[in-house]
C-alpha cells in the first residue's frame, strides 16, 4: 500500500508568524544592560568602600530568601493538588459519544532516528480507536535521515497514516518540523506524540468528550504520561516517581486553579485554530512545550489534564538523562528570558497571581538548580571544618530561615517523590526514594551544563535516543485505564 509523501520545499517558511517572545534571540536590549548593570553593581558599591564580605552576605540572605519561598509555594501546591481530582474523567461521556458525528482529528510524530521503535510506534498508533476516516497520522521525518526515510517507507502503513519529509534547515529542531506539519492539518483537533509513545486506544474519544464539556476558551487538554519501565534501574525509579508527581500532583494543582500550565512535549491535544492563532510553536525554543503552554495563558487560554495515559519509556541511561534534562532546564531559562522581555507586559496578560507562578516554576526552579552546589558545598565544608568565616556568612535570620529551608526542603522533595512512587502504584520504589537528594545532585550537573549551552550553543537540540529500555515499549493490548 502505498501512502501520500510529502516533500516540503526548501523555502517553506519554519514559523507561521512573527513570535515576540521567540527564543531566536537570547536577551533583549533592556536585559542586556539590567544583566551589565548586575554584573557592575558589586564592583561599583566595592568602590565605594562596601566591604566584599557583606556582598556575599546579601547574595548568600538572597538565595536563601528563595529557597524558602520555593519551598513555601511547593508546599501549597501540593496541598492544593493532593486529594482533590483535577483530572477531567470523561470515559463514561466518550461511550455514549456519536462516532459518526465525531471531528475531524490529526496526530502528529515529529521522528529523527528512531528506527528502533517506529514499528512500535506505527502499531500503537493504528490501535487508536478512532474512525481512520477521520483520522489522520502525520510521521514528521528528516529528509536527510536517510535510513529512517526509508525503513519507514518499506513499511505496509494503514491508509491514514501520511509521510511529510522536513527540509534540512536551521533551526534543527523538532517544532521547527511541527510548525511545517501544522501547515498540512486540516482538522478541528490536533495531538502531538513522541516517537516511544503508547497512547491508551481510546484517548482520543476521551478528549473529544472532554472538550465538549469544558469551557470554549480552553485551547488543550494533556493527557498523562507514564513509564513502563521504572523497574529498570534507580534512575528510571526517580525519573518514573518524578513524572508521576508532576503529572498526577502538580499539573491537575496548576490547571485546577487556571494558573501558568506548563505542556509536556507529548499527549497534548490542541484546537487547530487556537494553535494556530497563537502563532504554532517556536522553533528556536528547545522546550517549546513549555513556551507554548505559557502564550496559550498570555491569549486568554486555558489548559486542563484529562484522565488517560500514555505509555512511555523512561529515560535509564546516566549521560542521556543529564542531556535530556540539560535541554528542558535550557529551554526553560529560554521561556523565562523571552517572556520577560517585556515584565510590565507579562504582568498585565497574567496578572499577578500567574506572573508569581512563572516566575517560580521558570526562573526560581532554575536558579536554585544553579545555586545548590555552593550551599551544599558551604554546608559541607562547615560541618567537616566548624570554619567561623562560613559562620560569618550565615547571620542568625538567615541562619534560622536556611536551616528550615533546608531541613524541610529536603524533606519535602522526599515526601513528593514518595507519593510520585505510591500514585503510580510502585510500592517497591517507595523505600529508594529515600535517596532523592542525590537525583537532584544530577539535576544541578544537568542545569549547569544548560547554562553553559544557553551562552554558547543557544538552539543546539540534545537527541534522547529512545529504545533501549531492557522491558521494551509497552503493549497496547496492556494500555488503558
Amino acid at each position: 500500500m502505498v501512502n501520500p509523501v510529502w516533500n516540503v520545499p526548501p523555502e517553506t517558511p519554519i514559523e507561521l508568524k512573527s513570535l515576540p517572545s521567540s527564543a531566536k534571540h537570547q536577551l533583549g536590549r533592556f536585559q542586556k544592560w539590567a544583566l551589565l548593570a548586575l554584573l557592575m553593581l558589586p564592583v561599583a558599591l566595592m568602590v565605594l568602600g562596601v566591604h566584599p564580605l557583606r556582598l556575599i552576605i546579601v547574595f548568600i540572605a538572597g538565595g536563601t530568601i528563595l529557597y524558602f519561598v520555593q519551598m513555601v509555594f511547593n508546599v501549597f501546591l501540593l496541598a492544593e493538588s493532593e486529594g482533590k481530582d483535577a483530572l477531567i474523567d470523561a470515559k463514561t461521556i466518550a461511550r455514549r459519544l456519536d462516532r459518526s458525528q465525531l471531528p475531524r482529528y490529526a496526530a502528529m510524530v515529529p521522528l529523527y532516528k528512531e528506527t528502533s521503535v517506529v514499528d512500535d510506534l506505527i502499531r500503537n498508533l493504528a490501535a487508536l480507536d478512532y474512525p481512520q476516516e477521520k483520522l489522520k497520522i502525520i510521521l514528521l521525518l528528516e529528509a536527510d535521515d536517510t535510513p529512517m526515510v526509508e525503513h519507514v517507507q518499506s513499511r505496509v502503513l494503514p491508509p491514514n497514516f501520511h509521510l511529510l519529509l522536513v527540509p534540512p534547515s536551521q533551526p534543527r529542531t523538532k517544532p521547527k518540523a511541527m510548525n511545517i506539519g501544522l501547515q498540512h492539518v486540516d482538522a478541528e483537533y490536533l495531538v502531538v506524540y513522541d516517537a516511544e509513545d503508547c497512547p491508551d486506544p481510546d484517548q482520543l474519544l476521551k478528549v473529544v468528550a472532554a472538550f465538549q464539556t469544558l469551557p470554549s476558551n480552553v485551547a488543550c487538554v494533556q493527557g498523562l504520561l507514564t513509564h513502563h519501565n521504572p523497574r529498570e534501574n534507580m534512575l528510571t525509579r526517580f525519573f518514573a516517581s518524578e513524572y508521576s508527581s508532576w503529572f498526577r500532583l502538580y499539573l491537575p494543582g496548576l490547571a485546577r486553579h487556571d494558573w501558568l500550565f506548563i505542556l509536556g512535549g507529548t499527549s497534548n491535544h490542541f484546537k487547530v485554530s487556537v494553535l494556530r492563532e497563537v502563532g504554532g510553536w517556536d522553533p528556536f525554543n528547545v522546550t517549546e512545550d513549555a513556551d507554548l503552554g505559557v502564550r496559550l495563558v498570555r491569549a486568554g487560554y486555558q489548559i486542563k489534564t484529562v484522565k488517560t495515559n500514555t505509555w512511555e519509556e523512561a529515560n535509564g541511561h546516566l549521560w542521556s538523562w543529564i542531556k535530556q534534562r540539560s535541554r528542558w532546564i535550557k529551554g526553560y531559562m529560554q521561556t523565562y528570558l523571552a517572556h520577560m522581555r517585556d515584565p510590565f507586559a507579562l504582568l498585565r496578560e497574567l496578572g499577578w497571581q500567574r506572573f508569581f507562578v512563572f516566575q517560580m516554576m521558570f526562573g526560581v526552579a532554575a536558579l536554585t538548580n544553579l545555586l545548590n552546589p555552593l550551599f551544599w558545598v558551604l554546608t559541607a565544608v562547615y560541618f567537616l571544618t566548624r570554619s567561623t568565616f562560613i559562620e560569618s556568612l550565615f547571620p542568625g535570620p538567615i541562619l534560622y530561615l536556611g536551616a528550615l529551608a533546608m531541613l524541610a526542603g529536603n524533606f519535602l522533595a522526599i515526601y513528593i517523590s514518595l507519593t510520585g512512587a505510591f500514585v503510580q502504584r510502585e510500592y517497591g520504589t517507595i523505600k529508594w526514594m529515600l535517596l532523592t537528594p542525590a537525583y537532584w545532585f544530577l539535576m544541578s550537573i544537568a542545569a549547569w551544563r544548560a547554562l553553559n549551552q544557553l551562552i554558547f550553543n543557544p538552539h543546539y537540540w540534545d537527541k534522547t535516543m529512545h529504545g533501549s529500555a531492557k522491558s521494551g515499549q509497552k503493549s497496547m493490548a496492556g494500555a488503558g485505564d
